[in-house]
């Protein structure tokens, strides 16, 4: 489950799409097919800035999907801009997540 909420598996799609050289950081970062339980090269997918499609929208950005606005992506968050976390702890597990750096 890990490979398919990781950062290095977005980068590797996402070069491949673009027909270059992907990242591997492990062998099973290119293994689209397959997941992994345990990694030590994980880091949580990094978020997108989103806008709403259509400006003056005066419906909810974010709600039921009856009557919120649709988003469109502007871009992607780089790493110099954020640093990972723990978002919940409880006792040995843990939520890695993102906030922008200080």
């Amino acid at each position: 489950m890990l490979c398919f909420r990781c950062e290095h598996r977005a980068a590797f799609l996402q070069a491949e799409l673009e027909g270059i050289h992907p990242p591997r950081p492990r062998n099973e970062c290119g293994e689209p097919l397959t997941s992994k339980v345990s990694c030590y090269m994980f880091i949580p997918c990094l978020p997108i800035i989103t806008a709403p499609e259509c400006k003056g929208d005066k419906r909810p950005r974010f709600g039921p999907s009856f009557i919120a606005s649709r988003e469109q992506a502007v871009r992607l968050m780089s790493r110099e801009e954020l640093e990972c976390y723990a978002i919940f702890t409880d006792r040995d597990e843990v939520a890695l997540g993102w906030r922008t750096k200080p």
